[in-house]
């Protein structure tokens, strides 16, 4: 499943009037609040080419949903500068608790990594990353390599387990519901199941992972929101392009949408 999100501006369309009874409670289609109608209706413009602001298609390979609303006269560019220079600035690191020896913790251990694909660059190269940082500390990260299919999740668990592997990371996409049996054979086995790069932090995990290593895909969103809408000095006309069925694309999608129209229409 596909979702593309289009952010953008243009003139205005007579089909605003032909649309001018729809209301958010009689079409489901029409995802306007009053306060954007209201602003409609006192000569800012819609873009209505998909159904007055919100409409879906169905196309063979998934969904495409193209998003326009109506855009502000004055963007909030001093908070979205804001939001920018605090994380341009090199952070101060906080410890999460107290100091411990990681090379006596994890000496002999064995961890496989099965990332969603070996394919994708994301997860490849966070893969690489973690098999380099277990050589420095000593003990070992083997990546499953896989193109994405379930089967070979499947055979990457039953390889660690066959293997005595201490625990498997699920990475990047990896999703441990539709691993249910070969997870309780791993926990069977001794081994403990662990999710990286995968939820939200608002996100709840599936229950039959020991871990979830979350990351805040949502406050990504809106940082991005934010610098493009000081880099356009807050004419945005951007094209959001996403995999609905991977678990933190909504969330991570929403912090877009939602911080840019708090900056570009920050009187609604």
């Amino acid at each position: 499943m596909q979702t593309t999100d289009a952010i953008s501006r243009g003139p205005p369309d007579p089909a605003l009037k032909q649309h001018a009874s729809c209301r958010p409670k009689r079409h489901a289609s029409c995802l306007l609040t009053a306060t954007q109608w209201q602003h409609a209706a006192d000569g800012e413009w819609l873009d209505a080419n998909f159904q007055l602001g919100s409409g879906f298609a169905d196309h063979r390979r998934g969904r495409v949903r193209e998003w326009r609303m109506a855009r502000a006269a004055t963007p909030d560019l001093a908070a979205a500068k804001a939001v920018v220079d605090q994380h341009t600035s090199l952070p101060t690191f906080t410890p999460p608790g107290p100091p411990f020896d990681a090379a006596k913790c994890m000496a002999g251990k064995k961890i496989l990594t099965i990332p969603v694909s070996s394919a994708n660059p994301f997860t490849k190269n966070i893969a690489i990353a973690m098999t380099q940082v277990a050589k420095q500390i000593g003990f070992q990260v083997v990546e499953w390599e896989n193109q994405a299919r379930p089967t070979q999740w499947v055979q990457g668990i039953e390889f660690a387990i066959n293997n005595k592997f201490d625990a498997i990371d699920l990475l990047g996409g990896t999703n441990p519901a539709v691993l249910g049996p070969q997870i309780a054979d791993a926990h069977k086995a001794g081994l403990q199941v662990f999710t990286s790069h995968l939820y939200e932090t608002i996100q709840k995990p599936d229950p039959s992972v020991d871990l979830s290593l979350a990351i805040p895909y949502h406050s990504v969103g809106e940082l991005l929101a934010n610098w493009v809408t000081l880099k356009t000095d807050g004419k945005v006309d951007a094209l959001i392009i996403g995999s609905d069925e991977i678990i933190p694309t909504a969330p991570f999608v929403k912090g877009i949408t939602t911080t840019l129209e708090k900056r570009l229409w920050p009187a609604v």
